[in-house]
């Protein structure tokens, strides 16, 4: 299905959020975006209106529309999220999960082990499609809708604390065994690693910050 303009303003510039080309902060203007993006003011209105109910901009009558700063609040709350709904979608993808869907995570497991470390936007992207391969595996589609929006989050989290995060090597390690524990059915286990792979990330930007 084709999308509409309000669809390609709204993903656009909430990718362009989400990798801080917007940095916090910054004042987004309609009629600059719509010239930007080569639309009219209409879909990058409702846009906005869209991303501001997900709390990625923050309308302010009379002022302007500006890109959400980031805080320690913010760290924690999406941190006490994650925990929750990533390791519900691990527990329910032991059960579910299939061969295509194991497949892929082998797939993504082995790219991020052989990805270069200072090739911080692939091994993002990487990571990425494999927790929503977890969360698609869950087979609860309002679920992995709340993963998307929640990871997407974290991840501007993560440009902000690039320089200061370290290795991945122990993310690395996480994968793995999450992996197996899918492949064996494991849920409970699946369930306890990926809390613990989500509580060292959100750890880790604390630590940054």
């Amino acid at each position: 299905m084709a999308q509409t303009a309000t669809e390609r303003a709204y993903r656009t510039i909430r990718e362009k959020i989400i990798r801080l080309e917007y940095a916090p902060g910054e004042l987004l203007v309609e009629s600059g975006l719509a010239e930007e993006l080569g639309t009219g003011r209409t879909p990058v209105r409702e846009a906005l209106k869209m991303l501001a109910c997900e709390n990625l901009v923050v309308i302010i009558p009379q002022r302007g529309i500006y890109v959400a700063d980031i805080s320690l609040t913010d760290l924690q709350e999406i941190a006490e999220l994650r925990l929750a709904v990533e390791g519900l979608a691990a527990q329910l993808a032991a059960q579910r999960i299939t061969p295509q869907q194991l497949e892929r995570l082998r797939s993504l497991t082995h790219q991020l082990a052989h990805t270069a470390p200072d090739d911080v936007e692939k091994l993002m992207e990487i990571d990425r499609q494999f927790h929503l391969t977890v969360a698609e595996a869950a087979g609860n589609k309002h679920l992995a809708d709340v993963i998307v929006s929640l990871y997407d989050k974290s991840l501007r989290l993560w440009r902000l604390a690039l320089t200061r995060v370290g290795s991945i090597a122990s993310s690395i390690e996480r994968h793995e065994e999450l992996l197996d524990a899918l492949e064996y059915g494991n849920a409970d286990k699946a369930a306890e690693i990926m809390r613990e792979h989500v509580r060292d990330f959100h750890r880790r930007m604390r630590e940054a910050f």
